[in-house]
Protein backbone atom coordinates (compact mmCIF):
# COMPACT_ATOMS: atom_id res chain seq x y z
CA UNK A 1 0.00 0.00 0.00
CA UNK A 2 2.25 2.37 0.63
CA UNK A 3 4.14 1.95 -2.54
CA UNK A 4 0.67 2.60 -4.20
CA UNK A 5 0.41 5.74 -2.21
CA UNK A 6 3.93 6.46 -3.17
CA UNK A 7 3.22 6.37 -6.67
CA UNK A 8 0.05 8.15 -6.89
CA UNK A 9 1.78 10.88 -4.54
CA UNK A 10 4.77 11.18 -7.78
CA UNK A 11 1.78 11.03 -10.20
CA UNK A 12 -0.20 13.83 -8.56
CA UNK A 13 3.69 15.56 -8.23
CA UNK A 14 3.65 15.44 -12.09
CA UNK A 15 0.33 15.76 -13.15
CA UNK A 16 0.67 19.25 -11.41
CA UNK A 17 4.43 20.11 -12.57
CA UNK A 18 2.92 19.61 -16.42
CA UNK A 19 0.22 21.67 -15.79
CA UNK A 20 2.35 24.77 -14.41
CA UNK A 21 4.26 24.11 -16.99
CA UNK A 22 1.96 24.36 -19.62
CA UNK A 23 0.29 27.26 -17.92
CA UNK A 24 3.70 28.91 -18.35
CA UNK A 25 4.13 28.20 -21.53
CA UNK A 26 0.80 29.60 -22.71
CA UNK A 27 1.14 33.03 -20.37
CA UNK A 28 4.56 33.66 -21.61
CA UNK A 29 3.12 32.77 -25.49
CA UNK A 30 0.08 34.97 -24.57
CA UNK A 31 2.80 37.65 -23.36
CA UNK A 32 4.96 37.89 -25.85
CA UNK A 33 2.18 37.95 -28.54
CA UNK A 34 0.71 41.04 -26.50
CA UNK A 35 4.21 42.62 -26.21
CA UNK A 36 4.85 42.18 -30.24
CA UNK A 37 1.39 43.92 -30.60
CA UNK A 38 1.97 46.97 -28.33
CA UNK A 39 5.80 47.16 -30.12
CA UNK A 40 4.14 47.22 -33.28
CA UNK A 41 1.80 50.09 -32.44
CA UNK A 42 4.74 51.65 -30.97
CA UNK A 43 6.54 51.60 -34.21
CA UNK A 44 3.27 52.93 -35.98
CA UNK A 45 3.26 55.97 -33.88
CA UNK A 46 6.89 56.56 -33.94
CA UNK A 47 7.04 56.78 -37.81
CA UNK A 48 3.71 58.65 -37.70
CA UNK A 49 4.88 61.32 -35.21
CA UNK A 50 8.05 61.96 -37.65
CA UNK A 51 5.75 62.22 -40.60
CA UNK A 52 3.87 65.00 -39.24
CA UNK A 53 7.26 66.35 -38.38
CA UNK A 54 7.97 66.39 -41.31
CA UNK A 55 4.65 67.65 -42.58
CA UNK A 56 5.38 70.74 -40.69
CA UNK A 57 8.69 71.39 -41.56
CA UNK A 58 7.62 71.09 -44.69
CA UNK A 59 4.89 73.64 -44.36
CA UNK A 60 6.98 76.17 -42.10
CA UNK A 61 9.48 76.02 -45.02
CA UNK A 62 6.72 76.91 -47.79
CA UNK A 63 6.07 73.44 -48.95
CA UNK A 64 2.35 72.55 -49.29
CA UNK A 65 0.76 69.19 -49.85
CA UNK A 66 -1.57 71.35 -52.43
CA UNK A 67 0.70 72.75 -54.22
CA UNK A 68 2.60 69.66 -54.87
CA UNK A 69 -0.86 68.47 -56.21
CA UNK A 70 -1.60 71.31 -58.11
CA UNK A 71 1.82 71.34 -60.20
CA UNK A 72 0.84 67.50 -61.23
CA UNK A 73 -2.53 68.55 -62.32
CA UNK A 74 -4.55 66.50 -59.21
CA UNK A 75 -6.98 69.29 -58.17
CA UNK A 76 -9.70 66.65 -57.09
CA UNK A 77 -8.96 63.67 -54.69
CA UNK A 78 -9.90 61.05 -52.29
CA UNK A 79 -8.46 59.87 -49.03
CA UNK A 80 -8.33 56.81 -47.69
CA UNK A 81 -8.17 56.54 -44.29
CA UNK A 82 -10.30 59.00 -41.96
CA UNK A 83 -8.47 59.07 -39.06
CA UNK A 84 -6.96 61.73 -37.58
CA UNK A 85 -4.14 62.31 -40.26
CA UNK A 86 -6.83 62.94 -42.59
CA UNK A 87 -8.44 65.82 -40.80
CA UNK A 88 -4.94 67.84 -41.18
CA UNK A 89 -4.67 67.12 -44.94
CA UNK A 90 -8.39 67.80 -45.64
CA UNK A 91 -8.13 71.30 -43.86
CA UNK A 92 -4.96 71.82 -45.62
CA UNK A 93 -5.92 70.67 -49.12
CA UNK A 94 -8.84 72.79 -48.68
CA UNK A 95 -7.25 75.73 -47.71
CA UNK A 96 -5.07 74.92 -50.95
CA UNK A 97 -8.22 75.09 -52.95
CA UNK A 98 -8.07 70.63 -53.88
CA UNK A 99 -11.33 69.89 -53.98
CA UNK A 100 -11.45 66.72 -51.45
CA UNK A 101 -14.27 64.29 -53.21
CA UNK A 102 -14.26 61.71 -50.83
CA UNK A 103 -13.17 59.57 -48.41
CA UNK A 104 -12.70 56.13 -47.99
CA UNK A 105 -12.56 53.62 -44.41
CA UNK A 106 -13.66 50.77 -43.27
CA UNK A 107 -15.27 52.26 -40.52
CA UNK A 108 -16.96 54.99 -42.09
CA UNK A 109 -19.32 55.75 -38.79
CA UNK A 110 -16.33 56.35 -36.28
CA UNK A 111 -14.52 58.06 -39.17
CA UNK A 112 -13.42 61.97 -38.76
CA UNK A 113 -16.36 63.69 -41.06
CA UNK A 114 -15.83 67.08 -42.06
CA UNK A 115 -18.62 68.86 -43.43
CA UNK A 116 -21.02 66.82 -45.16
CA UNK A 117 -18.28 64.51 -46.74
CA UNK A 118 -19.22 61.23 -48.39
CA UNK A 119 -17.17 58.26 -46.77
CA UNK A 120 -17.23 54.84 -49.00
CA UNK A 121 -16.73 51.37 -47.71
CA UNK A 122 -13.37 50.05 -49.58
CA UNK A 123 -15.55 46.94 -51.04
CA UNK A 124 -17.67 50.32 -52.50
CA UNK A 125 -17.20 51.48 -55.76
CA UNK A 126 -15.43 54.76 -55.85
CA UNK A 127 -16.31 58.02 -58.01
CA UNK A 128 -13.64 59.24 -60.49
CA UNK A 129 -10.72 61.65 -59.09
CA UNK A 130 -7.49 62.64 -60.23
CA UNK A 131 -5.55 60.76 -57.42
CA UNK A 132 -5.85 58.30 -54.10
CA UNK A 133 -3.44 59.38 -51.47
CA UNK A 134 -3.61 56.96 -48.44
CA UNK A 135 -2.99 58.25 -44.97
CA UNK A 136 -2.67 54.81 -43.29
CA UNK A 137 1.03 54.40 -43.82
CA UNK A 138 1.58 51.19 -42.10
CA UNK A 139 -0.64 49.46 -44.46
CA UNK A 140 -0.40 51.71 -47.98
CA UNK A 141 1.24 48.70 -50.30
CA UNK A 142 -1.49 46.21 -49.57
CA UNK A 143 -4.03 48.91 -49.78
CA UNK A 144 -2.31 49.92 -52.99
CA UNK A 145 -2.76 46.54 -54.26
CA UNK A 146 -6.43 46.61 -53.83
CA UNK A 147 -7.26 49.80 -54.91
CA UNK A 148 -5.18 49.18 -58.55
CA UNK A 149 -7.85 46.40 -59.34
CA UNK A 150 -10.68 49.10 -58.87
CA UNK A 151 -9.24 52.55 -59.44
CA UNK A 152 -7.87 54.10 -63.18
CA UNK A 153 -6.07 56.87 -60.90
CA UNK A 154 -2.36 57.26 -59.10
CA UNK A 155 -2.38 56.14 -55.53
CA UNK A 156 -0.38 57.49 -53.74
CA UNK A 157 0.94 57.58 -49.82
CA UNK A 158 1.10 60.50 -47.96
CA UNK A 159 4.11 59.68 -46.11
CA UNK A 160 5.86 59.44 -49.73
CA UNK A 161 4.80 62.99 -50.80
CA UNK A 162 6.08 64.65 -47.55
CA UNK A 163 9.01 63.33 -47.41
CA UNK A 164 9.23 64.20 -51.45
CA UNK A 165 8.30 67.62 -51.18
Amino acid sequence: MKAENKAKKIARKISLITISTVCIYEGSKYIHNKIAKMQKNVNQNIRLYYLMNRWTQNLQNGKSIAEWLKTRGYNNVAIYGMGIVSETLISELSEGGINVLYGIDQNPNKAYLPGNLQVCYPDENFPDADIVMVTIISAYPALKAALNNKLACPIVSLEDIVYNL
